[in-house]
Order: C-alpha cells, then sequence, then structure tokens
C-alpha cells in the first residue's frame, strides 16, 4: 500500500509533471468580463475554452489540495473491483460586488453510483437556518461582540473514509496509475454519498469536546460559556460565524482546530454570507441585509435588464 502523495512526489511518475505548492492569487477585478465567461460544463469544454490557462492551473490546484490531504491511496486492484466515476465542477468566486477573485474546479466523484451499505453508510447533514443567522448576527450587534465568518479549505477532505467502506475511483485527470493497481479513497471526497456526514460528525464531535453546547432547536447553533466568556456559531457545511465578547479566546479556539487538523482558508469580518451582504453599523447598532447581486442575477437571467423599475412587483390597482 502506498500513499498517493508518494506517487505524486514526482519520482513514481502519476504525474508528468509536480504540482505547484501555492494557491490562487488574487486577480485583477479590471481583467475578467464575467458576462463574457461561460462556465464550463466538461473538463473538455474547459481545455477548448478561451479561458483554458486559468481552467487548467484550476484543476492542478484542486489536484495539490487532494495531494496535500492524503484523499487517495494506490492499491492493488482486487478481483472484484467497482469504480466510481468522477467529473471536474467548475464555478468562478465573486466578491459582493460581483467581481471574480479566483477560477475554481472541484473534483466530484459521482457518488449516485455507489453500493449502499458496502460504499457508504449514513448520509444525514443539516444546515443552519437563516433565521438562526440573522437572530446570531442581530444579538452580536446589540451586545457589541465581535462577528468573524471562517471557511475550511477541503472541508470534506478532511474527515476519513470509515474502514467499512471500500470506495475506488477511476484515475483522476493527470495522475499516472500501473494497470495492476487502482485509486482508492482513503478520506471522503465531494460528490461520494457519506462525505457531508463525515464533515459534519467531525465537526460536531469537535465542537462538543472543546466545551460548546448544541442547541436542541438548530442542531448547526453552538454555544460556550466560560466565566465571563461566550462564544457562539453556527455552521453551514464549511462556512461558519462565529460570535464571541472576547475574540483573542476565539483566535485561540481557532488555533485548536488547525491543531486537530482542520485547515482554514479565510477568517474575516462578517460582511458576505451565503450570498447575502451583511452591513453592519456599530455606532447606530444596526444591520443591513441586502442581496443586490442576486437579484441584478436573476434580472439577467430573466432578460429584463432594459425593464421599467416599479415601488411594488404588482399593480397598485386591481382590474
Amino acid at each position: 500500500l502506498k500513499s498517493f502523495r508518494q506517487f505524486a512526489s514526482g519520482t513514481a511518475g502519476v504525474y508528468d509533471h509536480a504540482y505547484p505548492i501555492h494557491s490562487h492569487k488574487t486577480l485583477i477585478r479590471d481583467k475578467y468580463d464575467v458576462s463574457k465567461i461561460k462556465i464550463p460544463k466538461t473538463k473538455k469544454e474547459a481545455l477548448n475554452s478561451e479561458y483554458a490557462e486559468e481552467w487548467k492551473i484550476a484543476m492542478e490546484i484542486e489536484n495539490q489540495t487532494l495531494i496535500d490531504h492524503q484523499t487517495f491511496e494506490i492499491v492493488d486492484k482486487p478481483e472484484r473491483c467497482h469504480l466510481i466515476g468522477y467529473k471536474y465542477v467548475f464555478a468562478l468566486k465573486k466578491d459582493q460586488d460581483g467581481f471574480i477573485t479566483r477560477f475554481k474546479a472541484r473534483l466530484v466523484a459521482k457518488g449516485y453510483s455507489q453500493l449502499e451499505g458496502k460504499e457508504y453508510g449514513q448520509t444525514y447533514s443539516p444546515v443552519v437556518a437563516m433565521t438562526t443567522v440573522l437572530i446570531l448576527i442581530t444579538m452580536a450587534v446589540r451586545n457589541g461582540w465581535d462577528l468573524l465568518l471562517l471557511d475550511f479549505k477541503g472541508a470534506f477532505l478532511h474527515s476519513k473514509m470509515p474502514d467499512e467502506f471500500k470506495v475506488y475511483i477511476k484515475t483522476p485527470y493527470g495522475m499516472k496509475v500501473p494497470p495492476d493497481k487502482v485509486v482508492k479513497l482513503s478520506k471522503s471526497l465531494y460528490g461520494t454519498k457519506n462525505a457531508s456526514h463525515l464533515w459534519w460528525e467531525d465537526l460536531r464531535q469537535t465542537l462538543i469536546e472543546h466545551g460548546f453546547v448544541q442547541s436542541q432547536n438548530d442542531p448547526c447553533l453552538f454555544t460556550l460559556k466560560k466565566g465571563k466568556y461566550i462564544c457562539t456559531l453556527c455552521t453551514f457545511v464549511d462556512d461558519l460565524v462565529i460570535s464571541s465578547n472576547d475574540t483573542q479566546r476565539t483566535k485561540k479556539f481557532i488555533d485548536l482546530l488547525k491543531k486537530k487538523g482542520f485547515v482554514i482558508s479565510s477568517l474575516e469580518q462578517l460582511s458576505w454570507y451565503l450570498g447575502i451582504e451583511i452591513i453592519i453599523d456599530r455606532t447606530k447598532k444596526t444591520v443591513k441585509v441586502l442581496q443586490t447581486l442576486y437579484i441584478e442575477e436573476l434580472i439577467k437571467f430573466m432578460g429584463l435588464e432594459g425593464a421599467n423599475g416599479v415601488d411594488t412587483p404588482l399593480p397598485s390597482v386591481l382590474p
């Protein structure tokens, strides 16, 4: 049994070249016109597009992330081996103003072909209710507490695949595997049936072990009270909104998550969450929640850019 990292080191020949260990640099805002970039649906379409180089780099970075997380193992091919397929899902990451910050590619397993009981078990994982998020933000602003947004990198790649489930996938793009070998998942991968459940259980157990109490009304709401210190957080898959009355102690908790193996891609003041712009006025203790970008994209999708604006969506006087 040899790990994927050993094969990808450049000496064993899985890849024609070693992927550079880097992350996307923030792109120049004026360089790309969002309206002219078509999101490719397949790898072939991406590599034949005008932005082939950008999409290729995105795939390389995704592969490097999988290497760093030791997601795969190269093992001897079993006599009866059920291989599941994969695909790359492409996307553009934008800021709250709609400008592109990076090109993204994610390797996703075609989990719909997994065999229940043999390749996966439980699949359920909850997400926070938007009402809970808004209440948490409101309470934090009223009490003058800090509000942070934490985003995990490669969240689903953190959880180990249970030993009872043997999941093999077809050889990913750019990877060389001998004919008598096969790629086996040692960790959960996006698209696998139980990926979200495994991630959710890992995160939940870590929070509880640290002293957080899970809400009975919303399973994605957790609260920690130690003396005068109060920390409340809610989870939406790999996005956490954290509110506390002591930023330094909260940062120590985040350092603990890192020691536990969680990879954090960003930690910043809350201003954008789940496609919603959040404007906080600490002086007036007010919160504005805007979905301007979503509305503009919806108008464009419906082809109503040239329509006249009205105060109400329906006639004010019924016929």
